[in-house]
């Protein structure tokens, strides 16, 4: 079979949205490291990283409309893939060592990265229904973590794995249904900075 001539496989990089999401894959990398090390709030951190790259990604795309086909078309398969290494990989590494391999807890991971598979899928063929998501976009699944994590943390301890599990239970039963959910604004995508930014200062106590 006589292949055709196509872009390098490193040439995906000489291309500003593209570089974007693929730093967002590498955070999203990092983090399931620092989940593994059981170092939570870096992990956390890296992952809203990981979630303003995929923001950040499309207001450059769309900012850059000279983008060759080829170059646009292996973006939004490096986007998809990104999306489940944040939205997916990270959170069942994430809930399987926070959760501290309760059962509520792993089995919320599973269930969340399968219905991100299953919902990734139906994005790559389907796109958006006039404008807007169908079901909830894989990259919110950091938000909720965030969120559910940093609350749990004032409850008992062996309260947090039903806890991270329960959200993630009703988040990957938010994937896979047919609810429209809208794209995020510039306003949201800004917030999104602001808080990754703003707690970007845990990072610089990693390891210590």
């Amino acid at each position: 079979m006589q292949l055709r001539n196509s872009l390098p496989i490193l040439g995906a990089l000489d291309d500003i949205p593209n570089l974007i999401t693929f730093a967002g894959a590498l955070a999203a990398m990092a983090a399931c490291y620092c989940a593994l090390n059981r170092s939570f709030d870096a992990a956390l951190v890296l992952a809203l990283w990981a979630h303003v790259a995929d923001s950040l990604d499309g207001l450059a795309a769309r900012r850059r409309p000279e983008r060759k086909a080829g170059v646009r078309e292996l973006g939004k398969h490096l986007d998809s893939h990104a999306d489940l290494l944040s939205g997916g990989a990270f959170p069942l590494v994430f809930l399987i060592t926070a959760g501290n391999g309760e059962p509520a807890a792993v089995l919320g991971g599973f269930l969340l990265c399968a219905a991100g598979v299953l919902r990734l899928s139906y994005f790559d063929v389907h796109g958006l229904n006039s404008g807007a998501f169908v079901g909830l976009p894989l990259p919110h699944n950091v938000l909720v973590l965030c969120g559910v994590y940093w609350l749990s943390l004032a409850a008992p301890a062996d309260l947090r794995p039903t806890l991270l599990g329960s959200a993630a239970i009703l988040t990957a039963a938010l994937h896979v249904l047919p609810i429209p959910f809208p794209k995020m604004n510039n306003a949201a995508i800004l917030a999104s900075v602001v808080l990754a930014a703003a707690l970007s200062p845990i990072l610089a106590g990693f390891g210590s």
